[in-house]
């Protein structure tokens, strides 16, 4: 990727935590962006979701993704750039499976200690 995609992904990451903290914290909590990927034309970025409250992350999710055009022109206020990606959000359960990974290492690990 190259230095202008980074900066372009870290605006939009910084912008978007801003939105999300405005408008969206009251009704979900605490919302984590773990990735914004911003295709090289800029016509399209995929943003990672995470909830603290797996519940509503689903339902965070789309409403996101309803209110799309309105987080794009908010975007747009605040960051000039020659397109203003559409923004597709997806929920990101990347955390979720590195405990998993690590319970079952811990288990193998424990296992092994067991047979020597």
């Amino acid at each position: 990727m190259t230095e202008r995609m980074n900066k372009v992904n870290e605006l939009l990451t910084q912008e978007l935590s801003k939105i999300f903290l405005k408008e969206y914290q009251e009704d979900f909590g605490f919302i984590s962006l773990t990735y914004v990927l911003c295709a090289p034309d800029l016509k399209t970025a995929e943003v990672g979701i995470s909830l603290f409250n797996k519940s509503n992350q689903e339902m965070l999710v789309k409403k996101l993704n309803i209110d799309s055009e309105k987080i794009r022109r908010m975007l747009g206020q605040s960051i000039v750039l020659k397109n203003m990606p559409k923004i597709n959000f997806k929920q990101d359960n990347g955390v979720e499976k590195v405990i998993q990974i690590e319970s079952i290492l811990n288990k193998i690990s424990k296992e092994n200690k067991n047979e020597n």
